[in-house]
């Protein structure tokens, strides 16, 4: 049986994991007040503050995905300019996939 596996202190996390889980939450509450306001639409009740509750989530869940697709293109482009850091430093300094015997080839 495999235990729980906890991520040390040292591990690197992706910084997306944090927006992901406050998208999940307010998508949550959005979907919940929509499902008020329709109810209480449909009831006759008051729905204007049910309503207005639910603008101010659905405006809070946009910024929160277009703040994640930022981070998302900021994140590719410093992969990508780390990889061509990479690739430009020299071959003894990135070790030889050989061995240091010569036979592979770029």
């Amino acid at each position: 049986m495999r235990g729980i596996r906890v991520m040390g202190s040292g591990a690197q996390r992706d910084p997306r994991e944090t927006l992901d889980v406050v998208i999940g939450a307010v998508a949550f509450f959005a979907f919940a007040f929509l499902v008020i306001t329709v109810v209480a639409e449909v009831t006759g009740q008051d729905a204007l503050g049910w309503a207005l509750t639910l603008l101010a989530f659905v405006v809070l869940l946009a910024l929160l995905v277009a703040g994640r697709r930022r981070m998302t293109r900021t994140l590719a482009v410093r992969r990508t300019d780390a990889a061509r850091a990479a690739d430009d430093l020299p071959l003894d300094m990135l070790g030889s996939p050989d061995g240091g015997r010569g036979a592979v080839r770029r």
